[in-house]
């Protein structure tokens, strides 16, 4: 990429993916992430990250994986959902992520929910506890969202049998306010939410992917950082797609430093998608 050759980066810095060594974490994400641990390691049935999309969820459910794969007690499962996720695939995805052998006949859902029911309560006899992070939560359908209130159903006289983490735009939590979805509702008993980043926190996001990508220097003049804030409400994917885009101009124009009147013509190419 010609940004990269021209600002001497080892690596695109503002690409959208999960890579946890771009991950730059606020105050709230760090409270978020902790609470989602002590929501696992508590053995709480339930617990749930909140906020709008582009805000860093998706990284933090990585991050909670990756730190719950250190515990041997605990068995973590991230499943992406997708709008209208049957349930049927949603229990195929968990039962591969456990290397459970599905038969080749065409089980039915109820054969699929009594293989992982199985495995669970398996489990837990040896002192381990399976642990649903199901990302993009928002998407679930009724059947899907029925199916996990199934899952957390499974206790013992003294603690549920696994631990869901949903993490979700913050619709979803309105449509747990239906009296059909009342007992999954109450077993969420730890709750995060995310919010925009303030004028700091978006100048800090840019030096620090800056920084991961190899740049000696902070690129971006100190004055285009509070149009940067505007622009993009403090969005993390919307400073990373502005940043990206003065980055490449920048280069294109031969330019070292990104000034505002830079800025500002890279922000008319990105009308209509911020």
């Amino acid at each position: 990429m010609i940004s990269l050759s021209f600002f001497g980066l080892k690596e695109e810095p503002f690409k959208d993916n999960l890579d946890e060594r771009f991950y730059y974490s606020t105050k709230q994400h760090e409270r978020a992430y902790a609470s989602m641990v002590y929501c696992i390691t508590s053995n709480e049935p339930a617990g749930i990250i909140l906020g709008q999309s582009g805000l860093g969820k998706s990284l933090i459910s990585q991050r909670i994986l990756s730190s719950i794969k250190n515990y041997p007690q605990y068995i973590p499962v991230l499943v992406l959902i997708y709008p209208q996720m049957p349930k049927t695939a949603l229990l195929k995805e968990i039962l591969s992520q456990l290397d459970i052998a599905v038969p080749k006949k065409r089980p039915s859902t109820q054969d699929l929910l009594e293989l992982l029911h199985t495995y669970i309560i398996a489990r837990y006899r040896e002192g381990k506890r399976v642990v649903l992070i199901l990302d993009e939560s928002h998407f679930l359908n009724v059947q899907a969202l029925h199916l996990i209130r199934s899952l957390t159903n499974l206790e013992t006289p003294k603690e549920k049998l696994i631990t869901a983490i949903f993490i979700a735009e913050e619709r979803f939590v309105r449509r747990l306010q239906y009296k059909t979805y009342e007992s999954l509702r109450t077993r969420i008993k730890i709750k995060a939410r995310l919010e925009p980043l303030n004028l700091e926190e978006t100048r800090e996001y840019i030096k620090h992917r800056l920084a991961v990508a190899g740049a000696t220097n902070s690129i971006f003049a100190e004055e285009t950082f509070p149009l940067i804030f505007e622009k993009s409400r403090g969005i993390c994917r919307n400073i990373s797609k502005i940043a990206g885009q003065a980055l490449f101009d920048a280069a294109f124009e031969q330019r070292r430093t990104i000034d505002l009147p830079l800025l500002r013509e890279s922000l008319k190419g990105l009308e209509g998608l911020l």
